[in-house]
């Protein structure tokens, strides 16, 4: 699903895809619910995990089949796209991916849980994970579906750097312009929201929170640069 899902947002069809998305998410909550009443255990919720995405692959699939198999007038351009360039550039970006679960938050955890204990892994969870709730729910973030297929359609059209450039400034704009008032907001608001959003059992967690919010900020503007180089094949850089 997630390759289909990547094809659909280069056809800019996101709105399809969260409708998909929001029918298998209920689709899950119904059969989780319906599992865990009827007591079948680990292997009703892997089925009915595995259900609902068989069911959004399917919705896929139908929007993707008119313009990828049906189309008469669909012609594939084959020149450049040789298995070599298809090799070297999905090795390199197979690594990246591979060898970023080293820097990911869950490592983290485990080296925090090891070190100084369950509680202080607690606080150390609660943090990071709101911070990364932040990033994921800012409208920057969302719309990034909608903007990388932007970058590679303009960048195909001529192979103009400079139209690359332009976009890059103008969406690094537009993710400063919204996220800094945000993390701003939080960042100086966090002992309030910790109290009154969540619990005030988590305010131990209090400076990390801030710290992790300055620090995610700026690794948020790794968007727009990934952007840059999928669309020049660079991954190696990352």
């Amino acid at each position: 699903s997630p390759v289909l899902g990547n094809v659909l947002n280069a056809f800019f069809f996101q709105g399809y895809r969260n409708i998909c998305e929001i029918i298998a998410s209920l689709l899950k909550l119904i059969l989780f619910y319906l599992v865990i009443k009827l007591g079948y255990g680990v292997w009703g919720l892997v089925i009915s995990y595995s259900l609902a995405d068989f069911l959004m692959v399917i919705l896929y699939f139908i929007k993707l089949y008119k313009p990828l198999y049906a189309s008469s007038q669909c012609e594939i351009n084959v020149e450049g796209a040789s298995f070599h360039r298809f090799f070297k550039f999905g090795l390199k970006e197979y690594i990246f991916k591979l060898f970023w679960i080293f820097t990911d938050n869950r490592i983290d955890l485990y080296v925090v849980t090891y070190f100084l204990g369950i509680t202080k892994a607690g606080f150390f969870a609660f943090s990071i994970n709101l911070a990364n709730m932040i990033i994921e729910w800012s409208p920057a973030t969302i719309f990034r579906s909608v903007i990388s297929p932007m970058f590679v359609r303009q960048h195909t059209k001529n192979k103009m750097i400079s139209e690359l450039e332009y976009l890059f400034q103008l969406y690094n704009k537009f993710l400063i312009f919204l996220s800094f008032p945000l993390f701003l907001f939080i960042g100086i608001l966090a002992k309030e929201v910790i109290i009154y959003i969540f619990d005030s059992k988590y305010i131990n967690s209090l400076g990390t929170l801030q710290i992790f919010l300055f620090f995610v900020f700026f690794i948020n503007l790794l968007v727009p640069i990934r952007n840059i180089l999928t669309v020049m094949e660079r991954p190696g850089i990352s």
